[in-house]
């Protein structure tokens, strides 16, 4: 079959074979390219309307927050409640709270606190990755394998997201830091 002419050809069928493996690693690729271009369209648009970069590096950090407040908690509160339940009312969460800002878009109401609030929702919504989606792809694989598969199919978007944070977020905030630095400097030392 299939697994026999693949490990003839010298590749495993690996993970990608099970089919419920593969339906979260789409779920999670689908996820990682919404929330990073949610991140970049927020910014765009805190940008546009409030021409500081302040402004946007606080949007950022109210998405990052949840990790740091929540993260223990939506560990544990993982292992007690059904995974799939739990992964199917973050992806609708989130799609809610993109659909909610579309509207306030579409009907030129959106404001920066809207984009604030729904950073932090979504926040929470990213939070859950590691004990929902990539709990259930080491279940899925078993425990045998599931080190070496974590490692494998999550190095790209770990990498991206930690190459993408070196290049674009820590200069920006940097920046953004220097930039308030210097007009607090004018302001309290007019010339």
């Amino acid at each position: 079959g299939a697994r026999g002419r693949a490990r003839h050809a010298g590749v495993t069928a690996g993970p990608l074979a099970e089919p419920d493996f593969r339906r979260l690693w789409v779920v999670g690729l689908v996820m990682f390219a919404v929330r990073w271009l949610e991140m970049l369209a927020v910014a765009v648009f805190a940008y546009q309307a409030t021409r500081s970069p302040f402004v946007v590096a606080l949007l950022t950090m109210l998405r990052m927050l949840p990790m740091a407040l929540f993260g223990a908690p939506i560990g544990v509160a993982a292992e007690r409640i059904e995974r799939r339940t739990a992964l199917v009312l973050v992806v609708l969460g989130t799609l809610g709270s993109s659909l909610v800002l579309a509207l306030l878009a579409w009907t030129d109401r959106l404001a920066v606190w809207h984009l604030a609030v729904a950073s932090f929702v979504n926040g929470i919504a990213w939070t859950t990755d590691n004990p929902v989606r990539r709990t259930m792809m080491g279940e899925v694989e078993g425990d045998r394998r599931s080190h070496e598969t974590g490692v494998r199919y999550n190095r790209w978007p770990i990498t991206a997201s930690q190459t993408w944070r070196v290049n674009h977020l820590q200069p920006s905030i940097s920046y953004t830091l220097r930039r308030q630095h210097r007009h607090l400097r004018k302001v309290v030392r007019p010339q």
